[in-house]
């Protein structure tokens, strides 16, 4: 089950598992601010790497208009989406095991089908040179709205993240 915070915009009812955060929080007049203001950004972070993704969540609590769903189970990627109406998706690329480039690649391309509206971005090692020709490629072929590499700051993620 989906562990919301009070009064967040975002409806995880739908989600079965996983984490969804959300900064927007009551005026103190038992008010919702996202009856006064909507959700700017809504992400949905799809990776196994369970400390980046608690770690991203905590650092946008401070955003105003930021929420995130997380969820590690690639396969619910697509249910995730739907059900926490993300706005983007940053998917993480497995530098082995079962969610490779590939797989992550296939998933975009079944996403972008499923839900047109959310940019993707893949989360990949900058090590792999085949991995990051394929994430250019993804990219040039629209397949992929961008890529980030593991080795850059959550504050540029973060504003990677807003940009979109």
């Amino acid at each position: 089950m989906c562990a919301a915070l009070d009064n967040a915009m975002i409806r995880c009812s739908d989600i079965r598992s996983g984490v969804c955060i959300s900064n927007l929080f009551t005026d103190g007049l038992n008010v919702p601010l996202w009856e006064e203001a909507a959700i700017s950004q809504s992400v949905a972070l799809i990776m196994k790497r369970k400390i980046l993704a608690q770690s991203l969540m905590k650092l946008v609590r401070e955003e105003k208009g930021i929420s995130m769903c997380f969820k590690p189970d690639y396969a619910d990627a697509g249910i995730v989406i739907r059900g926490s109406g993300a706005t983007c998706a940053l998917i993480e690329v497995s530098e082995s095991g079962e969610y490779d480039m590939d797989y992550c690649l296939a998933l975009c391309t079944r996403l972008r089908k499923e839900t047109p509206d959310c940019k993707l971005i893949l989360l990949c090692p900058e090590t792999d040179e085949e991995y990051v020709a394929l994430a250019v490629k993804a990219k040039r072929a629209n397949t992929i709205d961008d890529f980030i590499f593991y080795d850059t700051s959550l504050e540029y993620l973060i504003s990677k993240l807003c940009a979109m």
